[in-house]
């Protein structure tokens, strides 16, 4: 898993950051380290967050290298490096086929559910929700990846499909509904294939 990750980081950049070393490499070591020793695999897909710095530094790396080679052989490498790119692109990455293809339709469909919590969920107050939610509100001072805060939370979005993070079983969904379409305090305000949305009419007692 850690040769498949580094391979990921560093083929797109043709290696040069680790050929031709600059002093950005000092600054990859403590993210690189995190990663890759990490227990959690999270912090080793390519498309998570946990990449950003250390993408962004190796890039930054790759740049000052190409900065001190000659102009003809930069010229080189930089168009090596489209061809290298775009190869990976229909074969070791999907970039290419997602750009002319368009995205996935169960993204689509699953951004049209949760686009009327633009305007049903005010950005002031608490908010429960899963992470495709949550990403939306991420200005709020109090947001939890549901199902935590479900009690406190002014508003709590329950997926009716599992999100993968926090990890949950159909059983932990159930439970919530259940406990949350229980309580008279909370009333459901929207409900369609992909979310339920509940309002807490009053606060939590303490």
């Amino acid at each position: 898993a850690n040769l498949h990750y580094v391979l990921e980081l560093l083929a797109p950049l043709a290696f040069i950051p680790l050929w031709r070393p600059s002093f950005w490499l000092i600054a990859a070591i403590p993210f690189a380290l995190q990663n890759l020793l990490s227990v959690m695999g999270d912090t080793r897909l390519i498309g998570h967050h946990y990449t950003t710095p250390l993408a962004v530094i190796l890039f930054l790396a790759a740049i000052t290298s190409l900065s001190s080679m000659p102009v003809v052989l930069r010229a080189r490498i930089l168009t090596g490096l489209v061809v290298v790119n775009l190869l990976l692109a229909i074969t070791w990455y999907p970039s290419l086929s997602w750009l002319i293809d368009g995205p996935d339709p169960r993204s689509k469909e699953l951004g049209n559910s949760l686009a009327p919590l633009a305007t049903l969920i005010p950005q002031k107050g608490t908010l429960s929700a899963p992470p495709a939610v949550a990403a939306r509100f991420w200005t709020k001072t109090g947001l939890w990846f549901f199902p935590q805060g479900k009690d406190i939370a002014d508003f709590i979005v329950v997926p009716r499909y599992l999100p993968g993070y926090p990890p949950l079983i159909p059983d932990d969904l159930q439970r919530a509904l259940t406990s949350l379409s229980g309580q008279p305090e909370i009333k459901k305000v929207l409900e369609n294939p992909d979310i339920i949305v509940f309002s807490r009419q009053t606060p939590p007692k303490p």
